[in-house]
């Protein structure tokens, strides 16, 4: 019974109370992927690349545009390991309206666009965690990946004839 009504499992009006429910428990779970949606850099030979997190292979020379999706009242902490340490680490403030953003191919989300250094040669893992209004972690993704800007060397002389 619900406000005076009572709302059988047969009825018309509990079968959209039960599908209601269920939208609303499927919203909000969904609401909490911490995902990285796109990367965003100068490469080696001076083109701007935008680049999927599941690229394995990227050769910034500059600062790196991570663009974080989150959904509303959710804060995003961003962190760059090189092995266990820790390279670099961000926080955003709580995601409002006012943080809708729009990734290079026109779709718009709610999350940040973080600035990361520039990372050196080597291995890495790019971790984005949610967490909700008082810091508790809600979902944690981590993306691998390396960063090789050196181009190929060879100790051997070519002779052409």
């Amino acid at each position: 019974m619900l406000n005076g009504y009572n709302y059988t499992e047969g009825s018309v009006a509990g079968m959209y109370l039960n599908k209601l429910t269920a939208l609303i428990a499927l919203a909000l779970s969904t609401s909490a992927t911490a995902q990285v949606y796109e990367l965003n850099f100068t490469d080696t030979n001076a083109k701007s690349v935008v680049k999927a997190p599941t690229a394995t292979w990227f050769n910034p020379t500059d600062s790196v545009i991570v663009t974080a999706i989150s959904g509303l009242d959710r804060k995003i902490k961003l962190e760059l390991l090189k092995g266990t340490t820790v390279v670099e680490t961000q926080t955003s403030a709580l995601i409002t309206l006012a943080n809708r953003i729009v990734a290079s191919d026109g779709k718009e989300f709610y999350g940040i666009k973080f600035s990361l250094s520039t990372p050196a040669e080597g291995n890495y893992i790019l971790r984005s965690t949610v967490l909700d209004i008082k810091g508790v972690v809600v979902t944690s993704t981590d993306y691998t990946f390396n960063v090789d800007t050196s181009g190929p060397t060879t100790t051997n002389s070519f002779v052409f004839s």
